[in-house]
Formats: C-alpha cells, structure tokens, sequence
C-alpha cells in the first residue's frame, strides 16, 4: 500500500476476520503509487489503494500508445470509496446536501465525470508517448505503417454522396409537381390517345 496506508494494514491486523488478518499480514507498505504498480510490473505484487486514484494513474503513467496497459483491476474493491463533502455539525440545510450528493451518485454523474476524467488522462499519456516515440525512432518508422481514416480521408466520398441525394431530392420534387398539376410523366403516353 502507499505511505498512508499504516492505518489500513492496522485496521486488516486487528479485525475479527481470518481473512483479514492473513491481509494485514501480507501487506507491506511502500512510498507512493507509482513504485508500487511498478513493483506490480515487474515482480508477482499487488496494489491495494483508492480505486480512482489508481485508475488514474494508471491511465496516465501506464498506458502505451495504443491506450493498452499490461496493468488490471481486480473486480471487486477492498474498502468502499464512499461520497461526502465537508460541512459543519448539525446543519440545517444537510438534509438537503444528503438528498443531491445522493442523487449525483445513484445517477452516476460521479462516475461519468470520473471515466471522463480517466479518458482525458489516458489520451494526453498516448500523445506524449507517441511524441516521445517519434522523437526516438524518427518519423520514417511511425509512418510506415497503416494509418486510420479520419474526415478529411472521407471528404470526398461525403461530398459525392451529398450531391447524389441533392440531385435525387430535385428530381423527386420535380416528379411530384408534375403528378400535382396532371402533367403526365411519359410523353409517349400522351401519343396513344
């Protein structure tokens, strides 16, 4: 666990639970979150801290370019992270506060700001990591692979298709006036009476 974790490993040491005790034991305490996921890495260890936080960092420090990572979250947390905000005992508007901070969480707004969050930060990792990349191989290297389409790709294409249903459009319009004002729509129809 990271450096705040003594009380954790003292809570894991004392509960009634076997299986907590056997975690207490195990659980050694390290400096920070970073050297703890590289221990992870590169040695058979796991992580224990603030679900969000190691989602972040995470996808900010330990995420390639193609926005994979060799890191994993277990399923099922450890402790819960719950929500609060800070107010003074015995508020009279904490009703209230209970009754919103309740709602932004039942309706995952939290959560949505948190993978948004999460998204930000593992796409800024990919573009320095592919800056840093092109920096070290040189260009030549990055452009010879395949490259994905983008809009400007299918400009063309887009503008092809826009004309097509333009001109299908007038020709549809011009063929309903038609019917509307009895004019018939093949001349040669007009020829057999």
């Amino acid at each position: 666990m990271p450096s705040y974790g003594h009380d954790w490993k003292a809570f894991f040491t004392n509960s009634d639970s076997p299986v907590f005790q056997a975690l207490g034991r195990l659980l050694f305490i390290g400096p920070s979150v970073h050297e703890g996921l590289n221990l992870v890495l590169e040695k058979n260890h796991a992580l224990l801290c603030s679900l969000r936080y190691l989602e972040y960092t995470i996808a900010q420090d330990f995420t390639d370019v193609n926005g994979q990572t060799k890191l994993y979250i277990g399923r099922n947390p450890i402790f819960p992270s719950p929500a609060a905000w800070p107010i003074p005992h015995d508020a009279p508007y904490k009703p209230q506060l209970d009754r919103y901070l309740m709602a932004f969480a039942e309706s995952g707004l939290y959560n949505k700001w948190i993978e948004d969050l999460i998204e930000i930060a593992r796409r800024e990792s990919s573009k320095k990591q592919e800056q840093q990349k092109k920096k070290e191989q040189g260009r030549e290297h990055l452009d010879s692979g395949p490259k994905p389409l983008t809009v400007k790709h299918m400009q063309g294409p887009l503008m092809l298709l826009g004309f097509g249903l333009g001109a299908a459009l007038l020709v549809f319009l011009a063929e309903f006036i038609k019917s509307l004002l009895g004019v018939p729509l093949c001349p040669s129809a007009v020829v057999g009476r």
